[in-house]
C-alpha cells in the first residue's frame, strides 16, 4: 500500500539546467560552486565584460559558456621574451620579427568579439544564426559532436583564435605586418561536448537535443589612438559586441513570443491541425500523404549537415547533396520538413508522381540524335546503349593527333614516394593522408600538384592536413598559399576566391626563377576532376613530366577515370599521375567479388582492378534493369494514353490515387500487373494500347527496412518493403460484439466489418494476401490468406456477410496462436514480405486451451525464434480488461518490436474508439511510396 500511495503522488518538477542558469545570473553574488556550468563567480565575469546587463539577459535564455568583448590595447613595446616565444611558435616570421624587434616597432592587439553558448535545441540555434549571419561567423556543434560552420576559417586564412597581432613599422608608407598569435579550437570537439554533457547532468534535467553555438564577429574592434587606418582590414568604429548581443537577444525574444499561447509552433508536425483535418477528410490520398509526411518528418530530423544536405546562401535554405554537390533543384520531402522545422521555409511543398517517362522510348522516337562526349564509357555501357537506344559509335581523334609536328601526350604513371611507386594502397585514411603529403611535397619542388579527393568533405579534410604538413615543413603562414583549395565548399562560399585559386594552381610560388622555382599544391573534389581546365604554360614543368595528378580515389566508372586523367597532359603538354588510395574505400567491392587489393606501393594493378569491378557491377545492374526497363516502357505508354486521350480520369480522386499508386510502385510490378492495375481505372482498357514491352516478371522486391515507430502525433513511420504483404484480421465475434454502443447506427462487429472493407479497398494491393479468423467459444478460419487480385470479389462478399455469434466465450489466445501458425507457413510469401496480424477483442480470454490459457504458447513462440519472419502486430482492445491480460498483450507487442517489427497496442475503454483504431491500422498498411518522397 505504501508503494501505491507513493506512486500516486505528483512528483515535484525538477528544475531544468536553463532555469537554474537563469536564476543564478539574476542573483548578484552567485558563486561558481552553485553553478556547474560556470568556472567563475557571476560578479567576476560581469566585471570583465563591459556589457554586463546584456550578458545577464542573454544567460536567462541560453547558457553562455564563454564571451569576450572586442577591445584594443594601448601601443606598447613588447618585451624580448614575447619576440622569443613568438619566433619559436612561428619560425617563418623569425627574420621579420628580428627586424621589428631591433626597430622597437609599436604593436596593437586586435580582438574580434565572440560568444559561446549552449542552446536548448538546434531550432533555437538556427534562429540566432539567421539573426547574425551577415555580421558574424558561426560554428554549430550538435550533441553527437558533428559540426556545421560558416566560412570563418577560410576568411581568416587560418584555423586560429581571432586574436591578431599587428606590428606597425616606423617607416611611413610601409605596410604593417599582422598575424595570428594563439591557437583556437574549431568549434567544440568531442571531448568538450562530453564535458558539457557531464556538466548538464550535474545541473539536473536538460533537453536531449541541446547543441553548442560559437559566434565570432566578422570585424575587429576599434584601433587604439595613434594607429593608421587600414583599408584592407575589417576594423570597426562602433561597439561590434553590442551589435552582436542586440541581434541575438532580439532573435531570442522573437522566439519567446512565437511560443506564447495563440502562436503556431512547428516543432511537432505530426500534431498539426492540418494533418489531423487531412487524416479525417476521407480523401483517397489522405492516408498516404499523412503516412509519408510523418515518416519523412522523422527522417528529416536525423539528416546530417554536410553528409545529407548543406545550407545554400543563394536560396536561404537547405539543399540536398548529390555526389558531394549541392543540388537546389532536387526535391526531398524529408528536407522540406527539415527546412520547415528550422524556420527556413513557411510551408512544406508536397509532390507526388502521376506520370512515368521512359527515356529510351522517348529517344527512339527521334529520327536521328547526334551527341559528342569526351568519354563514352566502358564496354558494358556501350553495349547497353547499342541495344537499348540503338546507338552507333564512332571516334573523333583529338585535334593534336591530326596535326603534323604537334605532339599529343597521354598522362603517364609517375613513380614517386619512398617506394618509388605509381600507385599506393594504404590501410586507412591516416596512412593515405600521410602518403599523399609525402608524394605531393616531393613533387612540388618540380611541378604543380593537383590532389583529387573522393568528395567535398574529404577535400576539406585533406586541405587542412596538407596545410598542417606544410607548417610542419617550415612554411609557416605561407602554408595557406602553398596549399590551396578548389573544393565545391569554397566555390559556394567564395566563388571569386575559387577562381583566384584556380588561376594560381599552375603558377610558380613566389618570384623565383629558373631551377629554384617551386609550385603549389591544389586540393579539389571529384567535381574539380571533371571539366576544369588546369593550364600549364611553363616549359620547365613540361620538361619535368607535367602537372602531377594525385587521385585519392579511383572511380569505378571508366568515364569518370578518363575525366580525372584529362586534368593533366592537356593541350600539347606532358602529364603524369600517382594514385594514393585507401583500402577501406573498396572493402565492399573487394568482399563482393572476393578479390583483395594489393597493399603498399605497387603498379597499376589496383587501378585496373577497381575499373574491372566497376565494369562487372555495371553489367550486373544493366542485366538486372531489363525487367524495370520493360515495366517503365509499359507505364509510359499507358500514362500517355491517360493524359493525352483520357484526361477526365484525372478528375476522379479515387482514380488519380490508383494512378499515383502504380507510378510509385512500378519497380515491384510485372508488365501484366501494370496492365491489371490500369484496368482498375474507370472505363480504361490497357489491352487496347499497343506495347513494345516484354513481360520479364517483377524487376525487384525491395528489402524490408528495420524497425518502425509511431510518431507522437499518431501517424506511422512505417518502413515497408513495397512488395506483397499478408494481412490477417483476427476478430472477436462473441455475443458481446452485438452491443450498440459505438454512437453510430452500427454495432461493434458491424463497425469492424466496415473498417476492414475500407482497408481492403484502399490499403490492400492486388498482390497482397488477406485472411480472416474469428473467435468466440471456438476459433474458425473464415478466409485463408488469399491474393486480392485473385479473390477480391470473394473477399468482399465473405467479409460483408460476417455476423457475430449468439454464444459467449472468448478464445482469444488460441486465435492469436492459430494466426501466427498461418503466417509462419514457409511457402505463403517470400521471407522478406511483411506479415501483418491485426487483432480485436472486447473482453478477457475465456475458453482457450489449458496449455495456452494465459497465452503461454504465443509467448513461447515469440521468444523462441519460431515467430513468422517480418511479423507486424497490432492489438486492439475494447473495454476494461484485467491487468494481467493487458500485460500479456503488451509483452507480445514488445517482443515483436524487439524482433525488428512493429508492435502496437491500441486500447480504448469504450467502443467509440474502434473506428479510430482501424484508422491507425489503415495508415500502417498504406502503400510504401518507393521513391516518391524524393525526386
Amino acid at each position: 500500500m505504501a508503494c501505491e500511495r507513493s506512486s500516486s503522488r505528483s512528483p515535484r518538477r525538477r528544475e531544468s539546467c536553463f532555469e537554474m542558469n537563469s536564476r543564478w545570473w539574476r542573483s548578484p553574488g552567485s558563486l561558481a560552486a552553485d553553478n556547474p556550468l560556470s568556472d567563475y563567480d557571476r560578479d567576476v565575469i560581469l566585471k570583465q565584460n563591459p556589457l554586463a546587463a546584456d550578458l545577464v539577459q542573454l544567460n536567462q535564455q541560453v547558457i553562455t559558456c564563454d564571451s569576450q568583448d572586442s577591445h584594443a590595447e594601448e601601443p606598447s613595446v613588447p618585451p624580448d621574451e614575447w619576440y622569443a616565444g613568438t619566433k619559436k611558435r612561428r619560425p617563418g616570421f623569425a627574420k621579420d620579427l628580428r627586424r621589428h624587434q631591433r626597430r622597437r616597432s609599436k604593436t596593437a592587439l586586435l580582438q574580434r568579439s565572440y560568444v559561446e553558448m549552449v542552446c536548448a535545441s538546434e531550432e533555437q540555434a538556427r534562429l540566432i544564426i539567421n539573426a547574425v549571419k551577415d555580421t558574424c561567423y558561426f560554428v554549430l556543434t550538435r550533441r553527437d559532436a558533428s559540426q556545421e560552420c560558416s566560412a570563418i576559417f577560410d576568411e581568416l586564412d587560418t584555423d586560429a583564435l581571432p586574436l591578431t597581432v599587428m606590428i606597425f613599422p616606423e617607416c611611413e608608407g610601409e605596410l604593417p605586418l599582422h598575424f595570428v598569435l594563439t591557437n583556437m579550437f574549431r568549434g567544440v570537439g568531442a571531448e568538450d561536448m562530453a564535458d558539457l554533457h557531464r556538466r548538464l547532468e550535474e545541473c539536473g534535467s536538460y533537453p536531449p537535443d541541446f547543441c553548442s553555438l560559437w559566434l565570432c564577429s566578422r570585424t575587429f574592434g576599434p584601433l587604439p589612438p595613434g594607429f593608421p587606418r587600414l583599408e584592407s582590414f575589417p576594423v570597426g568604429d562602433d561597439s561590434i559586441t553590442g551589435a552582436m548581443y542586440s541581434a541575438v537577444l532580439c532573435a531570442l525574444a522573437k522566439r519567446i513570443r512565437s511560443k506564447e499561447p495563440g502562436s503556431q509552433g512547428r516543432a511537432n508536425l505530426p500534431h498539426s491541425e492540418q494533418l489531423s483535418r487531412l487524416r479525417s477528410s476521407g480523401h483517397p490520398a489522405a492516408p498516404r500523404v499523412v503516412h509519408e509526411t510523418c515518416k519523412e518528418w522523422e527522417r528529416g530530423q536525423k539528416m546530417i549537415s554536410g553528409e545529407d544536405y548543406v545550407y545554400s546562401k543563394e536560396s536561404g535554405r537547405y539543399c540536398a547533396l548529390h555526389a558531394g554537390r549541392a543540388n537546389p533543384k532536387a526535391w526531398s520531402l524529408a528536407l522540406e520538413c527539415r527546412n520547415f522545422k528550422d524556420g527556413l521555409s513557411k510551408e512544406i511543398f508536397y509532390q507526388e508522381r502521376v506520370f512515368v517517362m521512359s527515356r529510351p522510348r522517348v529517344f527512339r522516337r527521334y529520327h536521328r540524335i547526334l551527341g559528342l562526349s569526351g568519354s563514352i564509357g566502358s564496354e558494358p555501357e556501350r553495349k547497353f546503349l547499342q541495344e537499348t537506344y540503338r546507338a552507333a559509335f564512332f571516334e573523333v581523334p583529338p585535334f593534336l593527333k591530326t596535326c603534323r609536328g604537334s605532339p599529343f601526350h597521354e598522362p603517364l604513371p609517375a613513380k614517386l614516394g619512398s617506394s618509388q611507386a605509381a600507385v599506393y594502397v594504404e590501410e586507412n585514411v591516416e596512412a593515405q593522408t600521410s602518403r599523399i603529403a609525402e608524394v605531393a611535397f616531393e613533387a612540388r619542388e618540380r611541378v604543380p600538384v593537383l590532389i583529387i579527393a573522393k568528395d567535398r568533405m574529404h577535400a576539406d579534410s585533406l586541405l587542412e592536413s596538407m596545410q598542417m604538413a606544410a607548417r610542419s615543413r617550415g612554411f609557416g603562414t605561407t602554408s595557406q598559399d602553398v596549399v590551396r583549395s578548389l573544393s565545391r565548399t569554397l566555390y559556394e562560399a567564395e566563388p571569386e576566391q575559387w577562381k583566384e585559386n584556380l588561376n594560381r594552381a599552375t603558377m610558380p610560388l613566389g618570384a623565383t626563377e629558373g631551377r629554384d622555382k617551386s609550385w603549389r599544391i591544389t586540393v579539389t573534389d571529384r567535381r574539380g576532376g571533371r571539366g576544369t581546365d588546369y593550364r600549364v604554360d611553363d616549359s620547365d614543368v613540361d620538361g619535368a613530366g607535367g602537372l602531377l595528378l594525385i587521385p585519392a580515389v579511383v572511380p569505378t566508372s571508366q568515364r569518370e577515370w578518363t575525366q580525372f586523367l584529362g586534368r593533366t597532359a592537356r593541350q600539347d603538354r606532358h602529364g603524369q599521375y600517382t594514385a594514393v588510395l585507401c583500402a577501406k574505400d573498396y572493402a565492399a567491392l573487394s568482399s563482393k567479388y572476393k578479390e583483395s587489393m594489393p597493399q603498399g606501393g605497387c603498379g597499376l594493378e589496383p587501378v585496373k582492378m577497381v575499373l574491372n569491378w566497376g565494369d562487372r557491377d555495371t553489367a550486373e545492374r544493366i542485366k538486372g534493369s531489363a525487367a524495370l526497363y520493360n515495366c517503365g516502357v509499359r507505364v509510359n505508354e499507358l500514362c500517355e494514353e491517360v493524359f493525352g486521350k483520357r484526361a477526365e480520369i484525372l478528375k476522379d480522386p479515387q482514380a488519380r490515387e490508383r494512378l499515383v499508386d502504380v507510378c510509385q510502385r512500378l519497380r515491384w510490378m510485372s508488365v501484366r500487373e501494370v496492365d491489371d492495375a490500369f484496368a482498375r481505372l474507370p472505363s480504361f482498357d490497357p489491352k487496347k494500347v499497343p506495347t513494345e514491352a516484354k513481360d520479364l516478371g517483377r524487376p525487384e522486391t525491395a528489402p524490408m527496412v528495420g524497425s518502425m515507430a509511431l510518431p507522437p502525433g499518431g501517424g506511422p513511420a512505417v518502413a515497408s518493403h513495397g512488395g506483397a504483404k499478408v494481412v490477417i484480421f483476427c476478430l472477436d465475434w462473441s455475443a458481446s460484439m452485438k452491443s450498440n454502443d459505438t454512437r453510430t447506427a452500427l454495432n461493434r462487429f458491424q463497425t469492424c466489418v466496415q473498417c476492414i472493407l475500407r482497408i481492403l479497398k484502399d490499403q490492400v494491393r492486388d498482390n497482397d494476401l488477406v485472411g480472416v479468423v474469428c473467435f468466440g467459444p471456438n476459433v474458425q478460419t473464415i478466409i485463408a490468406p488469399t491474393p486480392k487480385g485473385v479473390g477480391g470479389r470473394m473477399l468482399q462478399t465473405r467479409i460483408a456477410s460476417l455476423q457475430p455469434a449468439n454464444a459467449g466465450g472468448t478464445c482469444f489466445y488460441d486465435a492469436v496462436l492459430e494466426c501466427l501458425r498461418m503466417l509462419g507457413k514457409p511457402d505463403l510469401v517470400p521471407r522478406e514480405a511483411l506479415r501483418w496480424l491485426v487483432c480485436l477483442t472486447d473482453g478477457d480470454d475465456l475458453g482457450s486451451s489449458l496449455p495456452n490459457a494465459r497465452g503461454q504458447n504465443v509467448t513461447k513462440m515469440l521468444a523462441s525464434g519460431n515467430a513468422p519472419a517480418a511479423l507486424q502486430m497490432v492489438m486492439i482492445t475494447v473495454g476494461n480488461l484485467k491487468a494481467e491480460n493487458v500485460q500479456v498483450i503488451q509483452s507480445w507487442v514488445r517482443q515483436v518490436t524487439a524482433l525488428g517489427g512493429k508492435g502496437l497496442h491500441l486500447g480504448d475503454k469504450d467502443a467509440t474508439g474502434i473506428a479510430k483504431a482501424f484508422e491507425v491500422v489503415a495508415e500502417f498498411l498504406a502503400a510504401e511510396t518507393g521513391g516518391a518522397t524524393e525526386c
